[in-house]
């Protein structure tokens, strides 16, 4: 079995999602009203350039939020998986005190670091996907472990 963690920062927005559909389990982009109040979820770069990696490398690849934000933690755990692969993707602020101070913070991809934990039983996948997140994060201070 192949496992490994890949840990990095946002540094760009990726998709914003509704946070009232979020929390229900989808993943829905959030309406101009919605965005207006802030009443959204933002996917960071990595999650959302990672998704759409996944869909090419296995075409039964599913995604699902194991736990989502909430109004006290900016804290998003979502999984892709497949018969190939489970990537568990975990979104989470790098400081919580600077959105209790300025809460559009949360807005921002670089307040998040995202830690991307894989598991695969196949030494190709696994390579395919480190080299995926090494390219995209390219010039920023990741780990891989």
């Amino acid at each position: 079995m192949n496992q490994f963690t890949f840990t990095s920062t946002g540094k760009h927005k990726g998709i914003l999602l509704s946070y009232k559909q979020l929390k229900q389990g989808n993943f829905v982009e959030a309406t101009p009203a919605e965005a207006r109040t802030l009443m959204t979820s933002m996917l960071t770069d990595i999650p959302t350039e990672l998704w759409t990696f996944c869909q090419k490398l296995a075409i039964d690849t599913q995604r699902k939020v194991i736990k989502p934000n909430s109004f006290t933690s900016a804290t998003l755990i979502i999984e892709y998986a497949s018969n190939d692969f489970s990537i568990q993707i975990k979104r989470k602020l790098k400081s919580p005190f600077i959105v209790i101070l300025f809460p559009s913070h949360a807005e921002l991809p670089t307040s998040y670091n995202i830690a991307v934990e894989v598991s695969t039983s196949s030494n190709e996948v696994a390579n395919k996907i480190k080299a995926f997140l090494q390219e995209i994060t390219q010039g920023r201070r990741s780990t891989l472990a």
